[in-house]
């Protein structure tokens, strides 16, 4: 994760919309996983 951080530089907006994509999609997956428990 930390090879991510030197990406920022070159655009900040796009590396933070994907970072929430797919906090979201992780977010939604923990809830699928516990919801099927």
């Amino acid at each position: 994760m930390a090879d991510n951080e030197t990406i920022e530089n070159g655009d900040g907006a796009a590396d933070g919309l994907a970072a929430v994509v797919i906090l979201a999609m992780a977010v939604v997956t923990a809830a699928f996983w516990l919801l099927g428990q």
